[in-house]
């Protein structure tokens, strides 16, 4: 994917806006690229997916936004990359604790038992599931 800032910040305000919109509505429809390109990214292309998923969690800490987003791409991105990628999560989520209690909200999916206790230690018992 050739990005540029203003992409990624375009995906993740469509996003977000189609986690506040109404299923069915205009804004839902419009916007429901957003959600198909974050499944796509987060399955080929992890770092691009990481960033805008750090963008995303800046950018709105609703509850919607929040819980969309752990168990949306944050959890698909750990459970198609996990092993490869857990490390990177871990060290944001010493610096930000937006991340950390982001974590908080990502079920094991297909995650591997050491990446979902890698996940589980970093949200330090708050699970939310």
């Amino acid at each position: 994917m050739s990005d540029t800032n203003n992409e990624l910040t375009a995906i993740a305000a469509a996003w977000i806006a189609q986690q506040h919109a109404s299923e069915g509505t205009k804004e839902y429809e419009d916007t429901f690229w957003a959600f198909q390109k974050m499944v796509d990214l987060c399955m080929d292309d992890p770092m691009i997916a990481w960033r805008v998923i750090l963008e995303i969690a800046t950018a709105d800490q609703s509850d919607v936004v929040t819980e969309n987003l752990a168990a949306g791409p944050l959890e698909s991105l750990l459970s198609d990359h996990g092993e490869s990628f857990i490390a990177i999560v871990e060290d944001e989520a010493r610096r930000n604790p937006v991340v950390s209690d982001l974590l908080g909200g990502v079920w094991k999916g297909r995650m591997s038992a050491e990446v979902w206790a890698r996940v589980c230690a970093i949200a330090d018992g708050t699970c939310w599931n």
